[in-house]
């Protein structure tokens, strides 16, 4: 039976990055743009904040997805961010107005991808509790290479079969994907599964705290905190990345378009990275790479007109933003207990949605060396954060373990 249960956690993985890669167009609503508001006669300001929108109400599906999976279980609640996002696809084929528009693609689809986010972030990284941070870090790449993977099919059908009939077939193969990912391969391993054979045999498992007792902890909030101001100098800088290079450093379009792709990659990368060293190093040590890492492209954004600088400066952040999602995930298992995480870091995550909402607007109304001192800043108080956050954890205090007995509080070391 074991032997089974090793050869299934394998297509678990393999489901997730399937959901991982499909959920990435969330990051493609760009390719969309231009088709849409010529196909529907609509002005390209009356969609462009699609993306900011449908990345705030992702947020909002994570936080649903991490409260309905423990109790409904990983396929009713695949199924159901699957019909959200597939169907969301369908409708907005047919929005006769950007409003329509907004509450289709935006809206439900960004809560349908916040839902199978958080199934397939968590039940992957369930099956390998010492490695949780390298399996999270393959779903999370697979979801920052969308766009890269995804732009030139995607301009083809647009171009070839038009904006509706690509959205009708995008939204049809989206149903029978994931729908067939959520059904038959997102499965959470047993309660004993990687503990040792005297663990198993304990009465006593550590008693995971509830969202509500999480919420009422100084570290929760911490946690969202450096969530909101990690979040920060991507969402200062990534939305106007063209313009940014074209515009104010008087860069060619075929050099920001480079700079682009390059930033996509170095976004998977972070995430690849992100995962590994939380593993090895602990999560401290991957969130200080990606402060770390901000910062720098801040003082490069500041510093350099060129093209080499600029694009290095867009992919550090854009690795600094991929370092710290693995982080997100093990966190709150660390500190709040596993089958409670997915809840506790959705709620987390709504931290996310002011960051993503006023920074792209402080940008706009400021001037860019203005906004980017303010994403170093945010990066310095995000890094500030998470160091501030106590060792001795929620998790362990509920368990009665002792301050003095830290190397408990995450089965992997992870700190």
């Amino acid at each position: 039976m074991r032997k089974i249960q090793k050869g299934y956690r394998w297509l678990t993985v393999a489901g997730s990055m399937v959901i991982g890669l499909l959920g990435g167009l969330i990051y493609a609503w760009s390719i969309f743009v231009r088709p849409v508001c010529a196909a529907y006669g609509w002005e390209t300001n009356q969609v462009v904040l699609m993306g900011n929108v449908m990345m705030a109400c992702f947020s909002v599906g994570t936080f649903l997805g991490g409260l309905i999976w423990p109790r409904c279980g990983l396929r009713r609640t695949g199924v159901l961010g699957t019909v959200l996002f597939s169907g969301a696809v369908v409708c907005a084929a047919y929005a006769p107005s950007p409003a329509a528009m907004y509450l289709s693609w935006g809206v439900a689809g960004g809560v349908g991808i916040g839902i199978l986010y958080s199934i397939g972030m968590y039940a992957a990284s369930a099956w390998f509790p010492k490695k949780r941070g390298s399996v999270m870090s393959l779903f999370l790449m697979c979801f920052g290479l969308a766009p890269t993977v995804l732009a030139k099919p995607l301009t083809v059908l647009l171009t070839q079969l038009g904006v509706r009939h690509t959205m009708l077939g995008l939204g049809v193969s989206l149903f029978v994907v994931l729908g067939g990912i959520s059904a038959f391969l997102m499965r959470m391993p047993p309660a004993t599964w990687g503990a040792a054979p005297a663990a198993q045999a304990a009465p006593q498992a550590m008693t995971p705290c509830t969202l509500r007792e999480a919420v009422r902890t100084g570290t929760f909030w911490l946690f969202a905190g450096g969530i909101f101001c990690l979040t920060s100098p991507y969402a200062f800088i990534n939305s106007f990345t063209t313009v940014y290079a074209v515009d104010y450093r008087g860069l060619s379009g075929a050099q920001a378009v480079w700079i682009v792709s390059a930033a996509g990659l170095g976004a998977a990368g972070g995430r690849l990275l992100g995962g590994v060293v939380s593993d090895r190093r602990g999560c401290r040590t991957a969130v200080a790479l990606a402060c770390l890492s901000s910062m720098t492209s801040c003082v490069l954004l500041l510093l350099c007109s060129g093209f080499w600088g600029v694009l290095l400066a867009f992919v550090l952040v854009s690795v600094g933003f991929g370092l710290r999602a693995p982080v997100y995930g093990l966190w709150p298992v660390d500190r709040f207990g596993a089958e409670t995480a997915g809840s506790v870091y959705g709620a987390a995550s709504l931290a996310a949605i002011p960051a993503v909402l006023l920074a792209p607007m402080l940008t706009a109304a400021a001037s860019y060396p203005v906004s980017t001192v303010c994403a170093f800043l945010a990066a310095i108080l995000g890094l500030a954060a998470f160091l501030a956050t106590p060792r001795y954890t929620p998790l362990m205090r509920k368990n009665g373990l002792k301050p003095n007995n830290l190397e408990c509080c995450g089965a992997d070391g992870r700190r």
